[in-house]
């Protein structure tokens, strides 16, 4: 992540809810909606989580952004 005040930048736009303690946050956008896909041969292999919370420890090859999240498996 780019330091802003560092980069002497005027403003920075980053997604999600990480801010420094300094800095000041504007909703530039409504909230992003979030959708899971499994294909049907994944689901014979793996059960299914049972909250969205428990998916992070799945395998994937990536989420919406394209990168990786912790516990993505190709």
């Amino acid at each position: 992540m780019t330091d802003v005040l560092a980069g002497r930048y005027d403003a920075g736009i980053r997604l999600g809810e990480r801010l420094e303690k300094d800095m000041i946050a504007l909703a530039v956008r409504p909230p992003l909606r979030v959708a899971v896909k499994v294909s049907p041969g994944c689901l014979s292999d793996y059960p299914s989580a049972p909250e969205s919370a428990a998916l992070t420890a799945h395998r994937r090859v990536a989420c919406g952004d394209g990168h990786a999240r912790p516990g993505a498996g190709v």
